[in-house]
C-alpha cells in the first residue's frame, strides 16, 4: 500500500477517455477502482500509512474532480433535468 500508483490519475484518465470508444466502461472501471482502494483502506486502516491515506483519499478527489470539471465545462450538453440539479 506505500507507493502511489495513482500519481496523475487525472491527466491518465483524460488522455484515455478520448481515445477510448467506451466512456461509461471506463469511468466504472476507474470509480470501481477507487471504491476497492478506499475499502482495502478501511479494511486494513491498522496497517495503513500516512501516505497510503493520502494517496488513495488523493486519488478519490481528484477522479471526482475530474466528472465535476467535466460536468460543468460543457453545461449545454446535459439535459435541462440534470443542469436544474
Amino acid at each position: 500500500m506505500s507507493n502511489n500508483p495513482y500519481a496523475h490519475a487525472a491527466g491518465k484518465y483524460g488522455k484515455t477517455a478520448k481515445e477510448s470508444p467506451n466512456q461509461r466502461e471506463l469511468e466504472g472501471q476507474l470509480l470501481l477502482k477507487a471504491a476497492n482502494e478506499l475499502q482495502r483502506l478501511q479494511d486494513r486502516w491498522d496497517e495503513a500509512t500516512p501516505e497510503d491515506i493520502d494517496n488513495i483519499l488523493t486519488y478519490n478527489r481528484k477522479l471526482w474532480m475530474v466528472f465535476f470539471d467535466t460536468a460543468i465545462e460543457y453545461p449545454e450538453d446535459r439535459p435541462q433535468e440534470l443542469r436544474n440539479n
